[in-house]
């Protein structure tokens, strides 16, 4: 059955604060969806965009898109949704290919997972403060954060704690918020492991993978 059509090429997607829009990136467009009717409202076009990625939100109701290709996050303001594009917030090298996107409410700041130049090592965790935009690493990559072709990122409810996809390694790492030391949580053994889903209430982790067509759960246990 499908719910929503006029899609060309759909890859992340967020939920509004207030749970009656979901927000999709789609190629070069960020589109706004009415969930209770399954119909788009708006699209936002994302000048100078070439592979829109993950969406996420502030508790604000900003929202930022992360564009792997051209080391670029958007950024559409909640008070400006009346425009019809999104603005290039933040650009730089320093980013390495942003893939998933997090938002730190009680930190203030954007996690990034980055995917890095695919025909050579990989990338990091980028933590970008909100106010300043300024990039940092999250601890010692490779070290005490992983370092690969990392895709998806979720988090405890606590923040204490990220959940981190590598893509090529085919694992599922846990990272500590404060960049003090990650461990291998799932070793899947195959590659592909993409944008995941943590559901707090099941204590549960889905992992979409890639190159299986599958989906596979994971249920944490303390």
């Amino acid at each position: 059955m499908n719910w929503v059509t006029g899609l060309n090429a759909p890859k992340g997607m967020a939920i509004s604060n207030n749970n009656s829009k979901l927000y999709v990136s789609d190629l070069t467009d960020l589109v706004e969806i009415d969930i209770d009717s399954g119909k788009i409202i708006k699209r936002f076009s994302a000048p100078g965009s070439a592979f829109l990625n993950d969406v996420v939100l502030d508790n604000q109701g900003n929202i930022y898109v992360s564009d792997t290709f051209t080391n670029t996050i958007y950024k559409l303001g909640s008070k400006n949704n009346n425009t019809s594009s999104l603005q290039a917030w933040l650009q730089s090298p320093k980013l390495n290919g942003p893939n998933g996107l997090h938002i730190d409410n009680s930190k203030n700041r954007l996690i990034v997972t980055s995917l890095g130049d695919m025909s050579k090592l990989g990338a990091g965790i980028k933590v970008v403060d909100l106010k300043s935009n300024t990039i940092t690493s999250l601890g010692k990559e490779g070290m005490t954060s992983p370092f690969g072709v990392l895709d998806g990122i979720e988090s405890d409810i606590a923040d204490a704690h990220y959940y981190v996809t590598d893509n090529r390694a085919g694992k599922l790492y846990v990272v500590n918020a404060d960049g003090t030391g990650y461990e291998t949580l799932v070793d899947l053994h195959t590659r592909g492991t993409a944008d995941l889903e943590y559901i707090p209430s099941l204590s549960t982790i889905i992992i979409p993978l890639m190159q299986n067509n599958t989906l596979v759960a994971y249920k944490l246990t303390e």
